[in-house]
């Protein structure tokens, strides 16, 4: 009965202190790679500007070799 008792008591501790570790490995993660992800979000949409403009010279150039053949 008493093992029973410290047995379950030190699993509680054991997961409340999962839990706060996970918790604060979370937080550190996002705050170590928050500004590198940010970073990486804004060359993506410069990236996809320049593929819309990409996709407007094309449409265009091809536009002109139809009216040349």
């Amino acid at each position: 009965m008493v093992h029973d008792v410290l047995k379950n008591a030190v699993g509680a501790v054991v997961r409340d202190q999962m839990a706060g570790l996970e918790r604060d490995l979370k937080a550190a993660i996002a705050e170590r790679t928050a500004g590198p992800l940010g970073k990486l979000g804004l060359g993506v949409k410069g990236l996809e500007a320049y593929g819309l403009e990409l996709d407007g010279l094309t449409q265009r150039l091809n536009d002109l070799l139809k009216k040349l053949k």
